[in-house]
Order: C-alpha cells, then sequence, then structure tokens
C-alpha cells in the first residue's frame, strides 16, 4: 500500500480514538497497569542497574513482556535508554525497547490528523521513527519470547508503513514458535483488512484460522466488530444491520466467558477496553458500565492508541 495511503488511514482511525476517548476519562495512562514487577525494572533501567533489568526481562513471560517494553518506552524517557545503548551497546535487550521507543514515536509525532491535514515534518518525522525501529529491531536475536515478542513489533511497524509481504513473514514467524501470541494476531488482524490493502479473503481466512486460545479469540473477534464499524462494513459478512445483532450476541457470550473462567494475564485489559467501546457502540449499558469500570482508567493501544 503506497504510504500515502496508510497515512490517510491512520489519519482517520486515530482521529475517531482521539474524539472518543473523552467518554471514557482523560487521566495519563500508567502503561504498568499497576504490576509492581512491571515498576520494578523501569526503576532498574532508570538507576543504570542494567545487569538486574535485563535479568528481570529474561524471566518475563510473553504478555508481561510486551507491556514493560510500553511501559518504560511510553512512561518513561529516551534520554534514559539512549544512556542504556551508550553504557551496554551490545545489548539487543536493549534494540528491542529502543526499537519499541521509535516505533511509538513514529504514530506520536504523525499525531491524528487527516493526511491532508498533517505537515511534511509530521510524515518525514513518521518515515524517519519507523525506519529507526524497523533497523534496530531486526538485530534482536535471542531467547524465544523475546524474539516472539520482536516479530509482532515488526509485524506492527511494517505493516503500518505498507510493507505487507514483511508483515506476513513476521505473522508467520511469531506464530511458528507462539500460536496463541495475542499482540501478533491483533497486529495481523489489522493489516489482513480491506482498508490496509487486504482483501476480505484474507480477513475470512484469518477468523477461520483464528486459535480457541479464550483471551486471543474473545479480542479478535471484539477487535473485528469494532473495526466494521470504523470502516461501514461486515468484516463477518452479511449488513452492518446485522453485525448489531452479532455484536450484541458476541457481548453477552464473552462476558459469561469471562464470568466462568476470569484472564490473569495482564493482557485482560485489552479485552475490557474492547468490551467497553464495543458495548457503548452497541447500546449494551450494563456491559459499558461493567468493563469501563474493571479498565480502571488503563487504556490499552488497541482500541485507543498512546494516551499521555
Amino acid at each position: 500500500m503506497p504510504l500515502i495511503t496508510t497515512l490517510i488511514i491512520i489519519g482517520f482511525i486515530g482521529y475517531y480514538f482521539y474524539s472518543k476517548r473523552i467518554t471514557f476519562g482523560s487521566k495519563s495512562v500508567d502503561y504498568s497497569f499497576g504490576d509492581q514487577d512491571i515498576q520494578k525494572i523501569k526503576s532498574k533501567i532508570e538507576e543504570k542497574e542494567y545487569t538486574s533489568a535485563e535479568y528481570l526481562i529474561q524471566q518475563l513471560n510473553g504478555d508481561d513482556l510486551r507491556q514493560t517494553i510500553d511501559h518504560v518506552t511510553i512512561n518513561g524517557s529516551e534520554n534514559v535508554l539512549l544512556q542504556w545503548k551508550e553504557d551496554a551497546p551490545d545489548s539487543q535487550i536493549v534494540d528491542l525497547f529502543l526499537g519499541v521507543y521509535y516505533m511509538h514515536q513514529a504514530s506520536i509525532n504523525r499525531g491524528y490528523g487527516f493526511a491532508g491535514e498533517i505537515s511534511g515534518k509530521q510524515k518525514d518525522l513518521f518515515t524517519d521513527y519507523s525506519d529507526q525501529a524497523v533497523e534496530l529491531l531486526k538485530k534482536v536475536d535471542l531467547d524465544e519470547v523475546i524474539n516472539v515478542e520482536t516479530y509482532s513489533r515488526l509485524v506492527r511497524i511494517l505493516g503500518s508503513t505498507g510493507d505487507h509481504k514483511g508483515a506476513q513473514h513476521y505473522f508467520e514467524k511469531c506464530l511458528d514458535v507462539d500460536p496463541k501470541h495475542l499482540w501478533a494476531h491483533i497486529e495481523y488482524a489489522e493489516f489482513s483488512q480491506p482498508k490496509w490493502g487486504g482483501d476480505m479473503e484474507t480477513t475470512n481466512q484469518f477468523i477461520d484460522d483464528l486459535t480457541e486460545e479464550p483471551l486471543v479469540n474473545q479480542v479478535i473477534y471484539l477487535k473485528l466488530v469494532w473495526d466494521s464499524v470504523l470502516s461501514k462494513e461486515n468484516l463477518f459478512g452479511g449488513t452492518m444491520g446485522d453485525l448489531k445483532e452479532q455484536a450484541k450476541a458476541l457481548l453477552f457470550e464473552i462476558d459469561a466467558e469471562i464470568n466462568n473462567q476470569p484472564h490473569s494475564s495482564i493482557q485482560r485489559y485489552v479485552l475490557y477496553n474492547y468490551m467497553t467501546v464495543v458495548a457503548e457502540e452497541f447500546g449494551i449499558k450494563v456491559l459499558n458500565q461493567k468493563y469501563n469500570k474493571l479498565m480502571n482508567n488503563y487504556f490499552t493501544l488497541y482500541p485507543f492508541g498512546i494516551m499521555k
């Protein structure tokens, strides 16, 4: 997909999310989601205790690793990461963190405006930060947990810059190691759709092949409902009127599943965010209120983007 088309779509989606955020509150987001172990790692990096920090990072499971990286790179500062890189130039872990920092900076500097509203400087920053992110992320080759996280980030950054072949490659690499990786599925769900240069056949095949892992399955189905709302095209087939009934049934089905088998993963907040926005969209007040409370003002990157 041409970069200009990608920028137009990012602007549309970003503007929509930005306009919706006031419904749920405007507090700054703690991307550790209150997890003290994640906060400890960030403190150790800031205190230049890199050996200890990297040891703790390598003990994390995939879900906690994802959130640790986002907490350090969104709630932290570039200077801290650059000092880490200077003091530990051969560390691939800092390459991962710094690469994700630049990935986030690409989105932040591009902004939420439509393509025609952003400046040439914003477009250049989006491209420059994206290129820096890819260069750093492609250097990482460590253990399985860190590698699949890196592959997932590459799905995002390559997809957002129009390299769909590259995004597909890293999605497949990720699932070869961890077929239940939540964020790889989220990113691929985004770029398989017609609005990003994919097609309905690819989206339908993705749905058919979707893992039965509850958290992944629930998040992806809700994401596809929400994306259908944004694109005004029912990705499950049928009309937008059909989508309304499909969404309501899905919301109550997932709520029952959560009641029966609550999630312990820190990534449950992604699910709560989607339950909140989809329930609001389709007028299910009781579920909107329930999951808005469970969100606890922990806004996740999907569906809301970076909120600082």
